[in-house]
């Protein structure tokens, strides 16, 4: 099996996301809110 990944969002977008919602355990949309 191969599989590839492809970062498309901006580094600085990425970074605020995991921080905001990944890391604080909560849903956010796509654009990053509640």
């Amino acid at each position: 099996m191969h599989a590839d990944f492809f970062n498309a969002w901006k580094d600085e977008a990425l970074a605020a996301r995991v921080r905001n919602c990944l890391d604080q355990g909560v849903k956010c949309n796509s654009a990053g809110n509640f």
